[in-house]
């Protein structure tokens, strides 16, 4: 992992360009799930345009073999900030997809799932999240009668200069009645988002929390057991910090019959940021722990990167 800090006193950016990047070099006695892992940011932020997050990219390739059909093959996330003088918008392009390469003897629940938001905000209604779309498509089969053929949902902000409430309440829960003959992956899937959002503090994500929980049976040894994503922003009049804190955790139960890979990865961002030191991100903490055994020689074993870094004398 490098990072690179260019930042000056007229210019204090904090993250000029942080990438990380993990390869598992998997053999047949280890058919690893995650063979290629890269986050890349790029801050280009200037005087007049002070964007904290220009560009972050994040993929993950999974070259998975007839021996470990993955579920998950392609994972891509990518946040674009376009904001000007005149429209300061944060976020103004996020899209998150997600593709199964399912074949006849793996017939994935999610065959595509595809997320975008998208920011038309103007001066007068400078609301963050105008549209959110987000699509699920599952080409089940005679054989595999998955419970989610199709899910679509829409969220339109007609916010008002009176009422800024950008996203007041969103929950949205799908719950996987599967059977013996249909031990689906997802058992239950739980987001909310809550605005508490006033006049003066208009926080646009007070609360982001999305997880998913799998009872997997030793029929359908999960690879996923738990995965949790929070996001909570204490911003202030004096510290208009956006995101606070960012904790995204996965954990493995795994078991003699399925020795995953990764057990355990966790990555959190907290913001300490002060008048004095208006830095978006003082921390960033990713580790990575393998309890591989004599049985599952696990490539990655530790991985553990912590970055700090306070600009109170550039």
């Amino acid at each position: 992992m490098s990072i690179t800090d260019c930042s000056t006193a007229a210019d204090p950016a904090v993250l000029n360009n942080l990438t990380m990047s993990i390869t598992d070099c998997s053999t047949a006695a280890d058919p690893a799930v995650l063979n290629n892992l890269t986050m890349s940011t790029i801050d280009c932020s200037t005087a007049a345009d002070p964007a904290v997050l220009n560009n972050l990219t994040m993929s993950t390739i999974d070259c998975s073999t007839a021996a470990d059909p993955a579920v998950l093959n392609n994972l891509t996330m990518s946040i674009t900030d376009c904001s000007t003088a005149a429209d300061p918008a944060v976020l103004n392009n996020l899209t998150m997809s997600i593709t199964d390469c399912s074949t006849a003897a793996d017939p994935a629940v999610l065959n595509n799932l595809t997320m975008s938001i998208t920011d038309c905000s103007t001066a007068a209604d400078p609301a963050v999240l105008n549209n959110l779309t987000m699509s699920i498509t599952d080409c089940s089969t005679a054989a595999d009668p998955a419970v989610l053929n199709n899910l679509t949902m829409s969220i339109t902000d007609c916010s008002t200069a009176a009422d800024p409430a950008v996203l007041n309440n969103l929950t949205m829960s799908i719950t996987d009645c599967s059977t013996a003959a249909d031990p689906a992956v997802l058992n239950n899937l739980t987001m909310s988002i809550t605005d508490c959002s006033t006049a003066a503090d208009p926080a646009v994500l007070n609360n982001l929390t999305m997880s998913i929980t799998d009872c997997s049976t030793a029929a359908d040894p999960a690879v996923l057991n738990n995965l949790t994503m929070s996001i909570t922003d204490c911003s202030t009049a004096a510290d208009p910090a956006v995101l606070n804190n960012l904790t995204m955790s996965i954990t493995d139960c795994s078991t003699a019959a399925d020795p995953a890979v990764l057990n355990n990865l966790t990555m959190s961002i907290t913001d300490c940021s002060t008048a004095a030191d208006p830095a978006v991100l003082n921390n960033l903490t990713m580790s990575i722990t393998d309890c591989s055994t004599a049985a599952d020689p696990a490539v990655l074993n530790n991985l553990f990167t912590s970055f700090q870094k306070h600009l109170h004398n550039p």
